[in-house]
């Protein structure tokens, strides 16, 4: 009996331990993702609680939670400018083994949270194989609005950087 009680404690501890952000701050975003009527609210998000963007990260990355709480977190990330989120948002969007529609948040986000800073990144996808990848690199590049990010744009094929076609850019 003590070695299972022991056994139970240590899988408590593990699973506890697996996140290293705040489990409240954890559990709070998870609640508002979930919303049948999600709206993104940036200071719903920001008050969460603690470590934010540290939690948002775990969970973009946790294969366990359902694709659109991930893609709700890396939407999410967005709200925050630090360099640190840039730069997962950009390992994200160039991830592999990533899904398509995380990927495709994480370079919405990128535009949202770097903006111009992000342009030569965000164009890059313009090229992309994927048509979500290169709408959305459109879509954040117009947001972006900044000369360079409309010069990115008018180089690949026009106001919408060529991502209206179906087959990928060469």
């Amino acid at each position: 009996m003590k070695t299972i009680i022991t056994g139970l404690l240590a899988i408590t501890v593990m699973a506890a331990s697996a996140f290293a952000g705040n489990p409240d701050t954890r559990a709070n975003l998870i609640s508002l993702f979930s919303d049948r009527h999600y709206t993104a609210d940036e200071e719903a998000i920001k008050k969460a609680g603690e470590d934010v963007p540290g939690t948002l990260k775990e969970m973009a990355g946790d294969e366990s939670l359902l694709t659109f709480i991930r893609m709700r977190a890396v939407n999410a990330l967005g709200f925050f400018s630090n360099e640190d989120v840039g730069e997962f948002l950009q390992a994200t969007a160039s991830s592999s083994v990533t899904r398509v529609g995380i990927r495709s948040e994480a370079i919405t986000a990128l535009s949202n949270s770097q903006g111009d800073k992000s342009t030569k990144f965000i164009a890059g996808f313009l090229k992309d194989s994927d048509t979500l990848m290169r709408s959305s690199a459109a879509n954040s590049l117009r947001r972006v609005g900044s000369p360079s990010a409309k010069a990115a744009l008018r180089q690949v094929g026009g106001d919408d950087g060529g991502a209206s076609t179906l087959k990928p850019l060469d």
